[in-house]
């Protein structure tokens, strides 16, 4: 029974590092699923709860600015159509 807890603990820190890769590359749909992962592997990875946590916030962050960006880009295009309006 020992060998199999410790075959899950490697194969959780195999995940750990694929979604750590993840992270890097800005991909944090595949870094949450790869900390999930672990987690269902080892429950008490620490690194794959933090890693987790890390990849929600950070695909909640990106979705954000990506909802925002073109809000914004859209604002300074109708401020410079105004400013040539008033010239």
């Amino acid at each position: 029974m020992l060998a199999a807890g410790c075959g899950n603990a490697a194969k959780a820190r195999e995940a750990v590092a694929r979604g750590d890769a993840a992270m890097e590359k800005g991909d944090f749909d595949a870094a949450a699923r790869a900390y999930e992962e672990a987690l269902r592997l080892d429950l008490d990875n620490a690194a794959a709860r933090t890693g987790a946590e890390k990849a929600k916030k950070a695909g909640n962050l990106d979705g954000y600015l990506k909802s925002v960006v073109p809000i914004i880009d859209e604002t300074e295009k109708l401020a410079r159509q105004w400013d040539e309006l008033r010239q």
